[in-house]
């Protein structure tokens, strides 16, 4: 290349988040409680969770109900995940215990 000449940049080709979900709820043993959902017509491309609670939360990806076996998030404990395609984070408590639990989901069109 001469003088001035760069090669054109990269074209970034995968699907890009254009909404956020916040999210900040008290999550109990009483049944699972939904902490986001994607809009119709998009997913969620990336995440983070934070236990802000004093008890461990179960979390899980696209199901109806959350059993205590999901992802364990001990309290204080952080998730986060990118290039991932979700619907729907719920989470629950073990019997007897509840945490706090915020987060964003970034949503975007796949």
């Amino acid at each position: 290349m001469a003088g001035n000449e760069h090669k054109k940049d990269p074209e970034f080709t995968q699907p890009r988040p254009d909404e956020a979900k916040n999210f900040t709820t008290t999550v109990t043993d009483a049944a699972s409680v939904d902490l986001a959902t994607a809009p119709s017509g998009k997913k969620g491309l990336s995440l983070f969770i934070r236990n802000d609670g004093a008890s461990p939360v179960y979390v899980a990806f696209g199901v109806a109900a959350v059993v205590a076996t999901g992802l364990k998030l001990m309290p204080k404990e952080t998730y986060s995940a990118s290039d991932v395609e979700i619907s729907k984070i719920a989470a629950i408590c073990a019997t007897g215990e509840n945490a706090n639990v915020r987060g964003t989901l970034w949503c975007g069109v796949v």
